[in-house]
Order: structure tokens, then C-alpha cells, then sequence
């Protein structure tokens, strides 16, 4: 079985070496585009002479999808292609190098692939369209799986700062009642304020189990006071990190102009503040397409 040795080329022509059955080349290398004259040219090279029904076999290194319209063209044509690794390729490259110097030195090792290292030939078998839309929906599936885990990640790292002990009362971060207090009292000083009662009646409507709401509205508020009492409360002496926040406020506020219109202004600006903030978390009630498992959530 004759051999042809491809360095794929994403842009410029490629270089290809042909060997015959003992590992010898069938005359010099040849640079050709991805063109099916000059491929015809190549295959018609390699044979020569031969019987035109010889089989050939061509390696390639996976260059970007370069290879993919020459894989199909010498398949169709009774040729058996290879797809081999690029690091073991590249380990032969470096070891060739140390006793030659020339260009042509990458098609020349994969063309004595089959020699040096038959262990890493394995033919290539292309895939219908059904496979490839599966792979290609499995690939976004991890994808999305990805992205939520890091969103989940986020939201879980900001409550561990600014809402400590949260965890301790509420053991699944992301059910429906969760994602809809975010919505609407992710604000600890507003939580803090706001009766047990009504706080239950609200988790109740939200979706969580009428029989723990009055326990889980009592530790959220026990977590709120917690985090008041860490970042100090807007009436009273202020810790740096609200200090900080003041500061900020009272730009706007200048920034707001006076009177009337300050205050709405303000106010715009406060509800647009507390969207933003809720939004990380609001986000994953729409962008989650399962059920979050630990395997999601476990990712640091």
C-alpha cells in the first residue's frame, strides 16, 4: 500500500510526500491547493504505473478543518485516510529536525508514519449529518451547562460576602421561591424592616413549602440583620464599604440636579441600581433549561 504524507496548510497550498510500500518517496514533494485537478494530480502520482485499483492510505495532521475536504475527496476515491495526533507528530517533527534541516520535513514524517509509529493510525470514518447535529447539540448543551455553573458560581460568591450565613438557612440556592426573593427583596435593610409574617406569606406565594415558610422567613431576616450589622446601617455610623457607597450616592446626587426632579432622578436611579444587582440572579430562571443538580453546582 502506498502512502501520501499531507502538511496541511490553512491559507497557502499544502505539501504532500508520497512513499511506496517499503517507506521510499515516489519523487519529489508536491505543493497543491484544495482543488479537485490537482488532488487528481497527487493520487495519480502516487500510483503511477501501479494497478489504478491499488488502495493508498493519506495522513494528516487535523489542521483547523483544513483536512476535511480533502478527507472526503480520497474517500470517495477508495483511498483510506488517517487523522493523526498533532503532538506525536510534533514530538517526531523535533527529533527529525535535530538531523535535518528542510520544510518538507512534516509531510515526510507523517508519510512514514505508518512505519515509525502504526500504533497511532486509526482510519477516519467522516459522520452523516444526524451525527454531526447531535455533536453539535451536545457541544451547546455543555456549553450552556457551562455558562450557568459560572453564573451560579458568581451569584453564590457574592452572597457568601454580602448576605453570610445564607446558606445555613436555605439549602437549595436556586428553586423558583429563591430566584423570585431576589427579585424582589434582595435588599437587607428593606428585608430586615419587613414583617416575619408577611415575609412568609410572600415565600409562600413564590413557591416554597407552607410548612417551612415561617422558619425560612425568620432565618432570611436573621441573615439580613447580620449583614446590617456587617455593613452598617444607612442611618447610623457607616462601615468603609458603605462610606464608600455614600460617597458614590452623593455624586449622583449632584449629578441628579435639585428639587422635584433630583428626588426622581434618584429614585430612577435607585431602582435601576437594585435591577442591576438582582439581574445576575434573575437571570438563571430563565436561562436554566433543567433542573440544577449537584453536578452543576459543584464546580469551584
Amino acid at each position: 500500500m502506498r502512502t501520501i504524507g499531507i502538511d496541511l496548510a490553512i491559507t497557502g497550498q499544502h505539501q504532500a510526500v508520497s512513499v511506496d510500500e517499503y517507506g521510499e518517496p515516489l519523487g519529489p514533494p508536491f505543493r497543491f491547493g484544495t482543488d479537485p485537478l490537482q488532488l487528481d494530480r497527487l493520487l495519480s502520482r502516487t500510483r503511477g504505473e501501479a494497478d489504478p485499483s491499488q488502495a493508498i492510505r493519506v495522513v494528516m495532521e487535523p489542521t483547523g478543518l483544513s483536512w476535511l475536504p480533502l478527507a472526503s475527496y480520497c474517500i470517495q476515491r477508495g483511498a483510506t485516510v488517517f487523522l493523526v495526533n498533532s503532538q506525536r507528530i510534533a514530538d517526531l517533527r523535533a527529533y527529525y529536525r535535530k538531523h535535518a534541516n528542510s520544510d518538507q520535513i512534516s509531510a515526510r514524517v507523517l508519510a512514514r508514519l505508518p512505519w515509525t509509529d502504526p500504533d497511532a493510525l486509526h482510519p477516519l470514518h467522516l459522520a452523516n449529518a444526524d451525527y454531526l447535529t447531535g455533536q453539535r447539540w451536545c457541544r451547546q448543551q455543555e456549553e450552556l451547562a457551562e455558562s450557568i455553573t459560572a453564573v451560579k458560581n458568581r451569584v453564590q460568591a457574592w452572597e457568601r460576602a454580602f448576605w453570610p450565613g445564607l446558606e445555613q438557612f436555605v439549602h437549595d440556592l436556586w428553586t423558583p421561591w429563591m430566584r423570585h426573593w431576589r427579585q424582589v427583596y434582595y435588599d437587607p435593610w428593606r428585608l430586615e424592616a419587613l414583617e416575619t409574617g408577611q415575609l412568609a406569606a410572600f415565600l409562600v406565594a413564590s413557591g416554597a413549602d407552607a410548612d417551612q415558610a415561617h422558619k425560612l422567613a425568620a432565618g432570611l431576616q436573621v441573615v439580613a440583620h447580620r449583614a446590617v450589622t456587617l455593613f452598617g446601617a444607612p442611618q447610623q455610623n457607616h462601615s468603609p464599604y458603605v462610606v464608600r457607597l455614600s460617597s458614590r450616592r452623593s455624586r449622583l446626587r449632584h449629578a441628579a440636579g435639585s428639587g422635584a426632579a433630583r428626588t426622581a432622578n434618584l429614585d430612577r436611579l435607585r431602582r435601576g441600581a437594585r435591577a442591576r444587582t438582582a439581574a445576575c440572579a434573575a437571570t438563571l430562571s430563565a436561562t436554566t433549561p433543567f433542573p440544577p443538580s449537584g453536578e452543576h453546582q459543584g464546580r469551584r
